[in-house]
């Protein structure tokens, strides 16, 4: 009688320990590490071509599994650029969803890259004009203008006689080059050569003023600047010109 007890208390023993291992091992299986990551979302709808600032962004943890391809996973890679497309609440940002305002314009988005306040505007240029070909984008110029000046004046005799007078004066101060050539000629992969074509960041006011003398006629120059240089230019023309709507 008494080795059936004690068989009985090995065999409570074996069981319990069967029972005790067979738990440790259920609470392993149920114990699963999932990888973790973090993707930047978008805390509020963002709209095309919206300046992300950092209340529009946020960081956010989710499984490794979740983080679609090309994920921004840092807030410096988003915030201060431009949105191309529509990013509802939640949008995990991808970098081809985004574009740096500083080359916006290599693709065509030339939009991104002026300034509040600028306008975009371009004109043909030949090389003599164009200092040669020298001007390279995010360079600063000036732009002259030259006019000759048809005066009527009554002769002696009672005729009248018309008068020439050659004309030059400084239209535009520090002008900055946005690009030079066709866009077709700043895609990836291309190289300007012989621009051609130059266009320039300037307020509205001097963008009129440019526009009104290439339309009545004036011959137009560039001069380069030093990046540096914000020295004004002559007060005074070397000979007065017409009044070019400023």
């Amino acid at each position: 009688m008494k080795k059936i007890y004690i068989l009985a208390a090995i065999f409570a023993v074996l069981t319990g320990a069967a029972a005790y291992f067979f738990a440790i091992s259920l609470e392993k299986k149920a114990t699963v590490v999932i990888p973790m990551g973090q993707v930047v979302v978008a805390t509020v709808p963002i709209h095309e071509n919206t300046l992300i600032t950092s209340d529009m962004v946020a960081v956010k943890d989710t499984a490794l599994e979740w983080v679609a391809p090309n994920s921004i996973t840092s807030l410096n890679d988003a915030v201060g650029k431009i949105s191309r497309y529509y990013l509802p609440l939640g949008q995990q940002l991808a970098h081809e969803q985004l574009s740096d305002i500083t080359s916006g314009s290599q693709g065509g988005q030339l939009s991104y890259v002026i300034e509040d306040g600028m306008r975009a505007i371009t004109l043909s240029i030949d090389e003599a004009a164009g200092v040669g070909g020298y001007i390279s984008k995010s360079d600063y110029v000036d732009v002259m203008t030259s006019y000759t000046i048809y005066d009527e004046e009554e002769a002696p005799d009672g005729t009248m006689e018309i008068t020439k007078t050659y004309a030059s004066g400084l239209l535009i101060e520090r002008a900055r080059v946005l690009e030079l050539g066709p866009l077709s000629a700043n895609l990836p992969g291309q190289q300007v050569t012989g621009y051609g074509l130059i266009t320039l960041s300037l307020n509205a006011d001097d963008a009129l003023s440019l526009h009104y003398a290439i339309t009545s006629g004036a011959h137009i120059y560039m001069t380069l600047r030093n990046p540096s240089d914000t020295s004004a230019g002559p007060a005074e023309l070397f000979i007065p010109v017409p009044d070019l709507g400023r």
